[in-house]
């Protein structure tokens, strides 16, 4: 059986997600890894869309839930993983990272971030 996988790398977003008020107000610059298991035997003889995930579609439902506020990058990842199953129940498992590029923090990081696998 072939195991078959899309990826989105590096999606960057701009949002308001954080526990701090300033977050809320000031917000901050998001990048959305997504890896998502999905049988695909017949996408690859036919070529038809149809059989397979849009990476648009997936796109799009990403950015409509990081659109959302949320104190927690748990809650966003949460979110989007219960939207994307919704949307395409053929999906077996994944892993969505949302990393947080300027976190307010005093210290020297390069980013924070979470994951979600399933």
């Amino acid at each position: 059986m072939l195991r078959s996988s899309i990826q989105i790398e590096k999606l960057r977003v701009y949002a308001y997600h954080g526990v701090g008020p300033q977050e809320a107000c000031v917000g901050n610059d998001f990048e959305i890894d997504a890896l998502l298991h999905m049988p695909c035997p017949t996408a690859v003889v036919t070529d038809s869309l149809a059989h397979t995930l849009n990476y648009a579609d997936v796109i799009d439902i990403i950015k409509s839930q990081m659109a959302e506020r949320s104190h927690l990058l748990e809650h966003v990842a949460g979110r989007i993983h219960n939207a994307l199953t919704a949307k395409y129940p053929a999906i077996t498992g994944g892993r969505i990272t949302i990393w947080k590029l300027q976190p307010p923090i005093t210290a020297q990081v390069e980013r924070v971030g979470f994951t979600l696998e399933w």
